[in-house]
C-alpha cells in the first residue's frame, strides 16, 4: 500500500511538473504581431551582416540605424503577452537580439575609428561571432519553447507565423 501510495504522489508530481495549461488565445494574436515586427528586425540584421561582410561601413550603419526603432516594436508586443512563461522566453530572446545589435554596433564603430588594432578587432569579432551564436541557438529552440505552451489549434494558428529555425 505504502508502495502505491508512494507512485501516485510521483505520478502527480510529473504531471504538475508538465506544461501546463495552454496559453491565452490573446497571446496567439500577440505572437502573431511580434512575428509581424521582427521579421523587419531580422531582415535588418541580415543587411547589416551582408554590408560588413562586403565592407560597404555606410550600408551597414543605414541598417543598423533601421533596425533600431523596429527592435522597439516587436519588444512592444512582448510585453503584451499574458503568459509569464511565453513572456520571459521572448524576452530572453529579445534581450539575446539586442545583444547582437550591440556586438554589430560595437564593429562598426571598430571599423570606423580603429580597423588596424588587432587587438581590439579580435575582442569585438569574438563578442559578434559569440553574440551571434547565441542568436543562432535562440532561434533553434524559439518555435518548440513557445509550442510547449500552444494547444493544438494554437500550434495550427501560430505555425506559419513562427517558421521552422533556419539550417546553418
Amino acid at each position: 500500500m505504502r508502495r502505491i501510495l508512494m507512485l501516485v504522489t510521483v505520478a502527480l508530481a510529473l504531471v504538475a511538473c508538465g506544461e501546463g495549461e495552454p496559453m491565452p488565445d490573446r497571446d496567439v494574436d500577440t505572437l502573431t504581431r511580434w512575428s509581424a515586427a521582427y521579421k523587419p528586425v531580422a531582415a535588418d540584421m541580415l543587411a547589416t551582416s551582408e554590408a560588413l561582410a562586403d565592407d560597404q561601413l555606410d550600408a551597414a550603419g543605414t541598417a543598423l540605424t533601421r533596425v533600431k526603432p523596429k527592435l522597439g516594436a516587436a519588444e512592444a508586443q512582448v510585453r503584451a503577452l499574458q503568459s509569464p512563461a511565453v513572456r520571459e522566453t521572448l524576452t530572453d530572446y529579445m534581450r539575446i537580439t539586442r545583444r547582437t545589435i550591440t556586438a554589430f554596433d560595437a564593429f562598426l564603430a571598430h571599423l570606423r575609428t580603429n580597423p588596424d588594432d588587432r587587438r581590439a578587432r579580435i575582442r569585438v569579432q569574438s563578442e559578434l561571432r559569440d553574440a551571434n551564436q547565441e542568436l543562432f541557438d535562440a532561434d533553434s529552440k524559439i518555435r518548440d519553447r513557445i509550442f510547449d505552451h500552444a494547444d493544438e489549434a494554437q500550434e495550427q494558428r501560430l505555425d506559419q507565423v513562427i517558421p521552422l529555425p533556419a539550417v546553418a
